[in-house]
């Protein structure tokens, strides 16, 4: 295999198999957290996951794999609107909790992290199913924040911009009335 591909885990028997793999990217990746461990993914998953959607992208190559992003898929409510978000696992709201329990969190990254990044930024934006793209809880001097600046520009409005700054709080481009246009997009 040349390059990466990127390969999305939907189902828990598949999360709880990526531990090994997760350690390893986790200890080479630039942040580190509690929150980013697979022993915290794969438990909050299972107490909070009931109501939302699985969505980690796992990039690989001929070596295995080279970066996590632990996303899921969530139907938000703000007042009157309702939408549906992609967003780290362990940052989005908790009603029982108000806020996410994680506040610091990333794309974990442990080589070809330009190449990675891309992946990752094209399967999401691949992905129909989702209006707001939370990444809330990336440090903003790390080098994923750095990235996804670099290769996002500004697009529409903007949904919503509370707790940590996040490099990228998307929606994307309005396709029926009512939904709003993205705020950033990817560079061509």
């Amino acid at each position: 295999m040349h390059g990466v591909q990127v390969r999305e885990v939907e189902d828990a028997n598949e999360l709880e198999a990526l531990g090994p793999a997760w350690r390893e990217v986790l200890a080479q990746s630039e942040t580190r957290s509690p929150f980013m461990t697979h022993a915290f993914v794969r438990h909050w998953w299972a107490c909070f996951g009931s109501s939302q959607s699985l969505r980690v992208l796992v990039v690989e190559d001929s070596d295995g794999p080279c970066a996590i992003a632990p996303l899921a898929w969530a139907a938000r409510v703000l007042g009157p609107f309702r939408y549906r978000s992609l967003e780290l696992i362990g940052t989005g709201a908790l009603w029982s909790a108000g806020t996410g329990l994680a506040d610091r969190s990333d794309i974990l990254s442990a080589r070809r992290h330009e190449e990675s990044l891309d992946a990752i930024v094209r399967a999401i934006w691949r992905m129909r199913d989702w209006d707001v793209l939370n990444l809330r809880g990336i440090p903003n001097d790390c080098t994923t924040a750095r990235m996804l600046e670099e290769r996002t520009q500004p697009g529409g409005g903007k949904v919503n911009s509370t707790g940590s700054a996040s490099p990228l709080s998307s929606t994307r481009k309005a396709s029926s009335p009512g939904e709003v246009a993205p705020s950033r997009k990817p560079k061509a």
